[in-house]
């Protein structure tokens, strides 16, 4: 009997083995390995590690006297980076800190732009220091940090998207102007080959057989390759929404399909798949403004185009008001106000993002019109679209095609 139960028992663990080892095979579908991969570009073959890891172990900050320094993630999805105006690891006692958590922002933007500015800005008003304890949220519709190494956060700045009042944060009086409370925005482009051989200037020119596509991973990337895939779902529902009065999900669907047959998902990380790209990978590559922006600032031999329909992500600001004394409110909300400010959105401009403020906009023509844009909340719910778009039908759709990269 003791036999029996042994027997039984093997069979159960290795049920259960087999049974991970198929749900974990059908979530690394898609192109997803963690191994190493293989990508055939005509006769060269592109060897891709395991390195291109969603999770951001360490994040580099910079002090005062230019040293640099590693600071560890202390929270769950936050990761610690310049503590104050001395760029210490933690806030001075007796000067006044602001916690700020921030997601798919340039940290350049924040750190070596806003936060002193604020600071000059502060001190020449009130004669007082003030610092900044600044985490680094990864871009997950389902996780909003809410506190920098254990220390509650005052200040969010991350897509409406995530939908942070649920968690207890609350829009600002900016969220009734114009602006509706985005500091920023930017949306999803291509990148082409110089003179754009292919003719590739929308989303349908994307199910062109023959054309090769490059993106970032959905799943195991941080954050772009949702709002690619978004990007390609949506353009077909938007564009038949402006030429044929209707949204028809199912065509936008064979849309997404039919940019599946063409794309490859090499790396997680958008820089790895840019340099995919340049290194001779592809016809187009799909990623955020900002980033291509800088990539042509970099090399001439692409060129940027932006689809006639495709989604913007926006950056917007939150506060959590039960983490905000009544002796720092002030203090706070003149932070978020000076976000508004001409001084920080030049500095959101030069830092290749679309500001807010249509004036200094309109100073930047490296900017171009976009025509019919839409947001996330066009297509729905940031979570439900999640699940449903990505993990179910994305998915489904790379589990059965035929792809560019070749396991080992």
């Amino acid at each position: 009997m003791g036999k029996k139960k042994l027997i039984i028992g093997c069979f159960s663990v290795l049920a259960a083995v087999m049974l991970g080892l198929v749900i974990n095979g059908l979530y690394d579908a898609g192109q997803a390995s963690p191994k190493k991969e293989y990508i055939r570009i005509g006769k060269r073959v592109i060897v891709l590690g395991d390195d291109g890891d969603s999770t951001v172990g360490h994040r580099r900050s910079t002090n005062a006297q230019g040293k640099g320094r590693l600071n560890a993630s202390a929270a769950p999805g936050v990761q610690s980076n310049l503590g104050n105006s001395s760029g210490l690891e933690a806030p001075v006692d007796g000067v006044r800190t602001i916690t700020v958590a921030y997601t798919c922002i340039g940290e350049k933007l924040l750190f070596e732009n806003i936060f002193p500015a604020f600071r000059k800005y502060w001190l020449e008003k009130t004669g007082e220091q003030v610092g900044f304890l600044a985490g680094y949220a990864l871009p997950d519709f389902d996780k909003v940090a809410t506190s920098v190494n254990g220390v509650p956060v005052q200040v969010l700045l991350m897509t409406s998207a995530s939908n942070p009042v649920t968690r207890g944060f609350s829009e600002t009086k900016w969220k009734l102007t114009a602006n509706k409370g985005i500091v920023y925005y930017y949306p999803v482009v291509f990148l082409v080959r110089k003179g754009n051989p292919k003719k590739i200037n929308t989303y349908a020119d994307l199910t062109t057989p023959g054309i090769e596509v490059i993106q970032v991973n959905p799943i195991r990337g941080t954050g772009a390759g949702l709002w690619q895939v978004y990007g390609i779902y949506g353009s077909a529902l938007k564009e038949l929404e402006v030429t044929q009065g209707n949204k028809d999900r199912k065509l936008a669907m064979e849309r997404l399909r039919q940019v599946e047959e063409n794309a490859f998902y090499g790396v997680t990380l958008q820089p790895k798949a840019t340099q995919l790209f340049l290194d001779g990978a592809g016809d187009v590559i799909v990623q955020s403004e900002f980033g291509a922006l800088k990539t042509l600032q970099r090399d001439d031999s692409v060129e940027l185009v932006i689809p006639p329909y495709t989604i913007i992500s926006d950056m917007t600001v939150f506060k959590m008001e039960r983490n905000i004394s009544s002796e720092d409110q002030e203090l706070v909300d003149q932070f978020i106000d000076f976000l508004f400010s001409e001084e920080a959105q030049e500095y959101v401009a030069s830092n290749d993002f679309r500001p807010s403020d249509p004036v200094v906009l309109a100073n930047h023509p490296e900017f171009k019109p976009i025509e019919n844009p839409f947001h996330i909340d066009y297509l729905g719910e940031a979570t439900k679209l999640k699940k449903d778009i990505v993990l179910g039908k994305w998915l489904q759709i790379n589990n059965t095609r035929k792809n560019n990269v070749v396991a080992e």
